[in-house]
């Protein structure tokens, strides 16, 4: 039989009971009950059993959960038993790689418990009302839910998505009116239920009016709906929008800067943050902006996971959109969650993770304060502390939090000769989130090394040599990146200018330094870079590298090294960030730490590839082959973006599919001081100002490279 959501929940204690004997019951009164209040933190459900019994012979019995809470808005404040809480949350769809949109218990249960694991306190139930199994999960495990009516127009035909057609049309009232209240009918009695939708993108607002004011007379839930925001209805209860640039956003945390309706009532963000492919870039901006301002209420990540078609015996083992002859698709458009289809985690999630975290910290001085960020659950952590120089790790311990929610605790670390401190929250064995601050600059240290031969270079290659090993490097540069799925839009500029085509021709050569060309198929002379390859006295070699001349290149995807090694030198130790892929606005989940993994394990192995073993603020990395022969590149001042891959990024671009990568006989370095950050552009907006440039001129880079 099928599993029920009930069996999955224990029992609860009965504590009063109510007889009622009469022809017709409208209601019963429960009076004086102590209750402890629901809360996502702490989901208190009490069980209501009734009884429906003639002449002494029970007839029915009815089982609920129920929980006890109360939601309002004052001012432009949402209130949650009294609290302003934090939404901090995803969307979800009933989805299964293997049976479409249709989940068993055990697969809603699996899905509530990672939202809890990876820190997500609400779901947006997008775009219609899950199954009810879902809603009593929620308020077993602790999820806030905004629950959606099955109300939109996508996919209908053009004319029904102009606001006059459908949503303005009052022959259709009656419709929108029966999805909204089959909704509240069913769903009400859930402790969770913590806003109403009046459904997706529907533009338009007369019928959704229409249904707010009768769902009004029933409920006192908020209720929500996005697609007003853009009409003179401007908002219900809440003000909500999708994909809100940053600088807009921002505006909304200040209370200043735009006209007055942006803050006469909360903001919601139904949908931020474009998880698709690699990213979502800037979370932790948007995150810490909702956190420092009373009328944001946080908002919903897009999405939770991939939708892809799992194929046990085929030649891929995901498909999406025209993967079956089908005229229309959105190709891998519906590949765009947190997670792959079976719930692995994509480093996204694992970034969603730590900037949701429950605690935050800030070094004051030469202690650390903790702040629980809960607003009705101590935190009772442990937490694991290292501290690092531009070497590597100068000290390392552990301690004990218990913070009151909204309370801060102070505690001693030692930050002497360091200059990052990386911190681990644990509850018991788990890990419940990291965190990375700077301490005051103590100035970079330069990591000294001794090499074990002698580099030389001639032309455009690097000869390494010790002795019991010798090998030759081709080095180059590159402007160019494998598009991320948040650079599809990028990418229509990326091709105009060929870029997958870049070409790197000698120009000339003044001692030491070599002038190139970079050119593409369509751009002659788009950048002029510099190399200068300084040998030093210990048989090191310096490389330097500077643009010197740059045509525009909107959203220019990188600007670095190149070295191209033989397949052998697989081994990657590097002292950076990791241990999963990041980028300069996609690094929350990435702590700093020296880590050690194959070339293969570098590359984040997307459904649709992509760009993606790129590693941020990397100190040193060492590639080797099995006897432990290859080079060091260390950083000569800032720290660079350090990636390996047995593909190149062209190879990437071309690829619809992962299977279809063909592995190479070298391994590819890229030694970047430069790089666009993710954005979420697929959806929304694209990587601010700070992470990225339209002109590579004056981008350079410093390191040692050695023999080791």
């Amino acid at each position: 039989p099928t599993r029920r959501s009930s069996d999955l929940l224990p029992e609860l204690g009965v504590s009063k009971s109510v007889d009622v004997s009469a022809d017709s019951i409208d209601k019963i009164v429960f009076s004086d009950l102590a209750v402890n209040e629901w809360s996502a933190e702490i989901p208190n459900l009490y069980t209501v059993l009734l009884s429906l019994s003639k002449d002494g012979e029970a007839l029915e019995w009815v089982r609920r959960y129920v929980g006890f809470k109360h939601v309002d808005i004052r001012g432009n404040v949402f209130y949650f038993n009294n609290e302003k809480i934090k939404l901090l949350g995803v969307n979800h769809h009933d989805t299964d790689a293997k049976k479409g949109y249709t989940m068993s218990a055990d697969d809603m249960a699996r899905d509530v418990r990672i939202f809890k694991e990876y820190n997500v306190n609400c779901v947006r139930t997008s775009h219609y009302p899950p199954d009810p199994m879902f809603l009593d999960l929620c308020d077993f495990y602790g999820v806030y839910v905004v629950d959606e009516a099955d109300i939109e127009t996508h996919g209908c035909q053009i004319e029904l998505h102009r606001p006059r057609a459908c949503s303005h049309n009052v022959k259709w009232q009656g419709r929108y009116w029966d999805r909204v209240y089959r909704m509240f009918a069913r769903d009400k009695n859930h402790a969770s239920i913590t806003m109403w939708s009046l459904g997706n993108e529907a533009w338009g607002y007369l019928n959704q009016d229409y249904c707010y004011e009768r769902l009004k007379q029933l409920t006192p839930i908020p209720i929500h709906y996005e697609a007003v925001v853009k009409t003179k209805r401007f908002a219900y209860d809440v003000i909500s929008r999708m994909y809100p640039w940053q600088n807009h956003y921002g505006k909304i945390a200040d209370g200043e800067g735009l006209p007055k309706k942006w803050y006469q009532k909360p903001y919601f963000l139904c949908e931020y943050c474009h998880a698709m492919g690699v990213g979502a870039g800037e979370l932790e901006t948007y995150v810490s902006d909702f956190l420092r301002a009373d009328n944001l209420m946080g908002g919903c990540i897009w999405e939770f996971c991939d939708h892809a078609v799992y194929h046990e015996n085929g030649n891929l083992q995901y498909t999406y959109g025209g993967d079956h002859g089908e005229e229309k698709h959105d190709k891998n458009f519906c590949v765009d969650g947190l997670f792959y289809p079976d719930r692995t985690p994509h480093a996204g999630a694992l970034q969603m993770k730590n900037c949701y975290r429950p605690v935050r910290a800030q070094i004051d001085g030469d202690s650390v304060v903790f702040r629980n960020l809960n607003y009705f659950k101590t935190a009772a952590l442990t937490v694991k502390w290292e501290t690092y120089n531009n070497i590597g790790l100068t000290d390392k311990g552990d301690l004990k939090l218990t913070v009151k929610p909204q309370q801060m605790q102070r505690c001693m670390v030692n930050l002497q000769e360091a200059d990052t401190l990386v911190l681990r929250y644990y509850d018991g064995e788990r890990e419940v989130a990291g965190e990375q601050l700077a301490i005051e600059s103590k100035g970079l240290l330069a990591p000294l090394y001794e090499p074990n031969g002698t580099v030389k270079a001639r032309d455009n290659m690097l000869t390494f040599r010790t002795d019991d090993s010798a090998f030759d490097a081709v080095l180059g540069v590159s402007v160019y990146r494998a598009p991320l799925d948040n650079d599809m839009y990028l990418n229509k500029v990326w091709e105009k200018l060929r870029l997958d085509t870049e070409k790197l021709t000698f120009k000339a050569r003044a001692y030491h330094s070599a002038i190139y060309e970079i050119s593409t198929d369509k751009v002659k002379h788009l950048a002029e870079a510099e190399i200068d390859t300084v040998a030093e006295n210990n048989g090191a070699m310096t490389l330097r590298l500077a643009c010197r001349k740059s045509k525009t290149i909107p959203f220019a995807p990188r600007f670095g090294l190149t070295l191209q090694l033989p397949k052998q030198y697989e081994n990657i130790t590097y002292f950076g960030r990791g241990e999963r892929q990041n980028l300069p606005d996609f690094k929350e989940h990435a702590l700093l730490g020296e880590y050690t993994l194959k070339v293969d394990e570098m590359r984040e192995n997307y459904i649709k590839p992509q760009e993606s073993s790129m590693r941020c603020d990397v100190r040193w990395a060492e590639v080797t082959d099995e006897n432990g022969h290859g080079l060091r590149i260390v950083c000569s001042g800032e720290p660079f973006i350090f990636s390996a891959d047995r593909f190149t990024s062209q190879q990437c671009a071309k690829a619809m599919h992962r299977e279809e990568l063909e592995e190479q006989n070298f391994t590819y370095l890229h030694i970047d001081a430069y790089q666009l950050g993710a954005g979420s552009g697929s959806c929304g907006p694209v990587p601010t100002k700070q992470y990225r440039k339209n002109n590579l001129k004056g981008c350079e880079i410093t390191v040692t490279v050695m023999a080791i």
